[in-house]
């Protein structure tokens, strides 16, 4: 058996939700209007949500493009002329220096010129745009510039060259980046991009442009993952050991077997399983999703062949303070604990078993080395999950030992999940650097139980509950990790820490499903679900009669607080960096596994607050008692459970008879924009009785007005756009209104104040869309060929579509699709080559990108409220996402050819 973290993809994996996804109904092809007219039995519909943040070159070669002729281009130095982007974009784009064919047997393959690009775009000091490439068959260099907007002038340019990275020979430079100077000559504002191409370098360019907040552009992947793999093996996770184990793998179709551990075997495909039409690459990913389905399987991955990561462009990791990108703390009301519970938890130890945490050569991560408090023993990795042997001297040797550091993934993406959570649970709050943590005084004790990919084994995890339970002294035991059955076992060591008075929080999972899994779903832990900045259940996260409360856990698909940017959680991990060396960083993450560790941390600030805080006569009973949320009493939902945390709410709770009082606002954040030009913040008092009075607003900027009424039970501020059609409709505004007001002293508060006029939900954009039912076998070349087609425009941020059955009258338009088997698709074609979901293209696949499963589609189909998501980013393959595999020879999705509108209807028999 083994234990997976539950990270929930991140903002790399496009989300999925089915809004209803019937089945059955029969009936006939066409429907009857009863005046005797019949029309086509529609039979696959849904809609295209895109991706936060996500816009689309206005020219592209696109026959359906935006512009009828892209060479048009603004003119240099008229800023009013060039598209406008959002401070916070991934683009992706179109650049050629010449128009032409491909050559390809196709004539409606013809690319245009567009040899540069013009955009606009909100910079501040330091701000970097990046802008990546997509053109490995040839040699074309893209040249990128920041230009000052009012003179034209050059600020600093980069450059793309397929043909050499100069930093590492061997590789293709394919990543350009320009940084707005930090040194004062320039303040935060509009500034020009340019991206342009050599006149004398013939040929189409597609490129992905991207400013992101931070270092969260640095996890967005825009490529298929392509990681080698030995053909006709497989490594297999059997959900039982011993001799039920050796029969359930005997029903398999594999030889050769060879056990790694109890559960764990090397098997290789049986020679039957491929012929010689179908590519052994392919016909061992065919296979390894086959032996998924089988029973007695937990899981199945391809025997990757592992390599170092490739040393790519420079990048430095952020090292400025983040806690205004911490969003997350204001929703659940952080703030106000930290009036109550000033010390920061300063005395509490919070347990956090994970991967470990990020350690260079010469330290701990800056953000947690403060707070940690690293014993012998806590490495529990046995060695079929250990990669310690990377770097033994820095991380320990192969199997259990006394360094719990995280060295990162052989194979796939590195978000180093442990040091994510131990962040937003304990980081440090006064180093000046990064973001903090919600405990940030408390004792952080890293517990390593996941090695490889974030797996490991059941038995590691038994033995470090026992540990904790008996070593290590922790209050508070953290467990962003799950995906298990009920196991007795498990539940008995989960029931010794709360007997012994040792709380413990895990993450409820991210199958959108109400099957509970563990050990989020056991009794004696309590169970988190995830929300979005707005408060509602992320698209992710699991729920049910299990679920005790929830937390903020971000959905990278949403803006739900509309201030411009993806609703990720933001804390310390660790980038590759110059020389290959991993650095220390901060990113944004999604999951219930972000969601568990904000109530570890509250739970920290309670324990703080009172020290012989009881497990079950306290947060128990304050819990379905509604002391401990936004919820109120005995109100239990399946979303929910008792509601989403409100730490000022929950200290207050703890203090029981507390000396001071505080004003909490809600909400704590405040964010205007067109749609919603004012917001009321109540101030709502906690802890003692104390009465309010001179509450007084202090200055804040001309582009807002704040108004007070006293007249209601509790202080009301109003925030309001002044004179917002004055205001630069892509430009965010940013203030921090700070009000004083006396309870048993003096005190203030400081609102953060947002605005924007236009809301990115309604201006997504990722182009065209071409919606297809394709073959589910590739032709010789990679491609899989379209078999049905409509094309989708963007309104209101999302794309709609729907596909007819064909309605016997023998002839098969071009949207109609005949019975049979499909995968359904979607995507731009930003280069007019006819084909689909290349890198720098948007792309769908149903039901999750990356992991696409066939439907099949007769008159019984009725799979008419589908819901997908498209973006320019491409699943990875990582312990966010255990189930997606490689694609080595994916090459897209053929179109269907433009002079092929109405075709003769295919007979069944394939004649």
């Amino acid at each position: 058996m083994v234990v997976r973290d539950v990270l929930g993809g991140s903002v790399l994996v496009s989300v999925l939700a089915l809004s209803g996804c019937g089945g059955g109904g029969g009936g006939d092809s066409t429907a009857d209007d009863g005046n005797g007219t019949t029309t086509p039995q529609t039979v696959v519909a849904g809609s295209i949500g895109i991706e936060a943040n996500t816009r689309v070159d206005q020219d592209t070669s696109d026959f359906l493009s935006f512009s009828s002729d892209p060479s048009i281009d603004s003119p240099l130095n008229s800023d009013a002329e060039r598209q406008l982007l959002p401070s916070s974009v991934v683009l992706g784009g179109y650049v050629s220096a010449d128009s032409g064919a491909r050559a390809v047997g196709n004539p409606y393959d013809d690319y245009a010129m567009d040899s540069v690009d013009r955009y606009s775009i909100a910079l501040a000091p330091g701000d970097t745009v990046r802008v990546q490439t997509f053109d490995l068959a040839t040699t074309h260099q893209v040249r990128v510039v920041l230009r000052d907007p009012s003179t034209g002038a050059e600020i600093s340019s980069d450059s793309t060259d397929p043909t050499t990275d100069p930093s590492n020979p061997a590789l293709p430079k394919l990543l350009a980046s320009i940084t707005l100077p930090s040194d004062g000559s320039y303040t935060s504002g509009n500034y020009s991009v340019d991206i342009e191409t050599d006149v004398n370098d013939a040929g189409p360019v597609r490129y992905v442009l991207t400013k992101m907040p931070f270092s969260q552009s640095l996890t967005l992947s825009f490529d298929w993952p392509r990681f080698e793999f030995v053909p006709s093996e497989a490594i297999v996770s059997m959900q039982t050991s011993g001799a039920q184990g050796v029969a359930a793998l005997s029903a398999l179709d594999a030889s050769n077997a060879r056990q790694l551990d109890d559960h764990h075997w090397l098997v290789q495909m049986s020679p039957r399983q491929f012929s010689g039409t179908v590519e052994r690459q392919d016909a061992t990913l065919n296979w390894v999703s086959a032996l998924r389905k089988k029973s007695g399987i937990d899981r199945v991955t391809p025997n990757y062949v592992m390599h170092s990561q490739a040393v790519g462009s420079p990048q430095t990791a952020v090292n400025e303070p983040l806690y205004k990108e911490q969003w997350h703390y204001g929703l659940i009301n952080v703030p106000a604990s930290w009036q109550l519970a000033p010390n920061g938890a300063s005395s509490v130890k919070v347990a956090v078993l994970d991967t470990g945490v990020f350690k260079s050569p010469s330290a701990w991560h800056p953000e947690l080395s403060g707070n940690l408090l690293v014993l012998p023993g806590s490495d529990f990795v046995s060695e079929p999950y250990d990669n310690d042997d990377v770097n033994t001297a820095i991380f320990g040797s192969l199997g259990p030992d006394d360094i719990p550091a995280d060295p990162g993934n052989a194979v796939g993406s590195n978000v180093f999940h442990g040091t994510h959570v131990a962040g937003t649970i304990a980081g440090d709050g006064n180093n000046d650097e990064g973001g903090t943590g919600i405990a940030f005084n408390a004792s952080l004790i890293p517990v390593r139980v996941l090695g490889e990919g974030g797996s490991g084994s059941l038995k590691d995890l038994y033995r470090a509950l026992d540990w904790v339970a008996s070593n290590s002294g922790a209050d508070i035991v953290n467990l962003s990790l799950g995906g298990l059955p009920y196991d007795q076992e498990l539940e008995a060591k989960l029931a010794n820490l709360k007997a012994n008075n040792i709380i413990v929080v895990a993450a409820a999972g991210n199958d959108r499903s109400n099957v509970p899994t563990y050990p989020g779903a056991s009794r004696s832990v309590f169970g988190v679900s995830a929300v979005d900045a707005a408060g509602n259940l992320a698209s992710y996260s699991n729920y049910g009669d299990r679920i005790d409360l929830a937390g903020p856990g971000g959905d990278g698909s949403r803006d739900a607080n509309f201030d411009g940017k993806a609703d990720l959680v933001l804390s310390s991990s660790a980038i590759l960096g110059d020389g290959g060396y991993f650095e220390p960083a901060y990113i944004g993450l999604q999951g219930t596994s972000m969601a568990a560790p904000h109530v570890s941390g509250v739970f920290a600030l309670m324990k703080e607050a009172k020290p012989n805080l009881d497990v079950v006569n306290d947060l128990e009973s304050w819990l379905m008692a509604g002391r401990l949320t936004n919820g109120s009493a005995g109100s239990k939902t399946p979303e929910f459970g008792y509601g989403l945390i409100d730490a000022g709410k929950a200290v207050a709770t703890a203090l029981e008879n507390p000396s001071i009082t505080v004003l909490s606002p809600t909400p704590y954040y405040v964010s205007l924009n067109s749609e919603r030009i004012s917001e009321i913040v109540t101030l709502n008092p906690v802890g003692a009785s104390s009465s309010v009075t001179g509450l007084t607003v202090g200055s804040y900027p001309n582009w807002l007005s704040v108004s007070v009424n006293n007249s209601g039970a509790n202080p009301e501020l109003t925030f309001a756009l002044t004179n917002p059609q004055n205001l630069d409709p892509n430009v965010p505004l940013q203030a921090s209104v700070s009000v004083s007001y006396t309870t048993d002293q003096q005190r203030t508060l400081d609102i953060p104040v947002s605005a924007q006029v236009v809301t990115d939900e309604q201006q997504r954009n990722a182009g065209v869309h071409f919606v297809l039912l394709v073959d589910t076998t590739p032709d010789a070349k990679g491609l899989y060929q379209a078999e049905a087609q409509v094309a989708a425009t963007v309104e209101n941020g999302e794309y709609q579509f729907s596909f007819p059955l064909e309605n016997g009258d023998g002839v098969q338009t071009q949207s109609e699709v005949t019975p049979g088997d499909y995968f359904l698709v979607a995507g731009t074609d930003l280069d007019n080559d006819g084909i689909i979901c290349q890198p720098g293209e948007a792309c769908a696949e149903y039901p999750v990108s990356g992991l696409r499963e066939a439907i099949h589609v007769d008159q019984n189909t009725d799979l008419t409220n589908i819901r997908m998501t498209t973006g320019f980013s491409r699943p990875t393959i990582s312990a966010a996402t255990p189930d997606v595999l490689p694609r080595p020879d994916f090459a897209g999705y053929r179109l269907i050819p433009e002079d092929d509108f109405v075709r003769p209807l295919k007979r069944l028999s394939g004649e």
